[in-house]
């Protein structure tokens, strides 16, 4: 198995659930799907404000290996708060998903 540099650097793991009505039948629980353990970047290029607080609107970048966890329109759940997944990205190395928070 070939070995990804940037696996040192995923030092926080995230839980993955469905949205409630992403499968037809769906009683309006959200379902656990998994963890992934991944890298979390601010997004919005202004660090200060993630950092110290000062945003309310929330964006991350993550960096992880390859998965069928991290689709487009699902939620994540990191240190209690939730975020909706807007954009994921498979790359070479791994995967890149786009995230905001709900």
């Amino acid at each position: 198995m070939k070995m990804n540099p940037f696996d040192r650097f995923y030092d926080t793991k995230i839980s993955v659930y469905s949205e409630k009505n992403e499968n037809y039948g769906n009683d309006g629980q959200d379902t656990f799907l998994g963890r992934v353990l991944c890298d979390i970047q601010p997004y919005d290029g202004d660090m200060d404000n993630d950092i110290y607080g000062f945003s309310d609107n929330k964006a991350y970048k993550l960096y992880c290996g390859h998965n069928n966890l991290l689709v487009n329109g699902r939620r994540v759940k990191i240190g209690g708060e939730w975020y909706r997944i807007v954009r994921a990205e498979i790359w070479k190395l791994g995967m890149c998903a786009l995230i905001r928070g709900i």
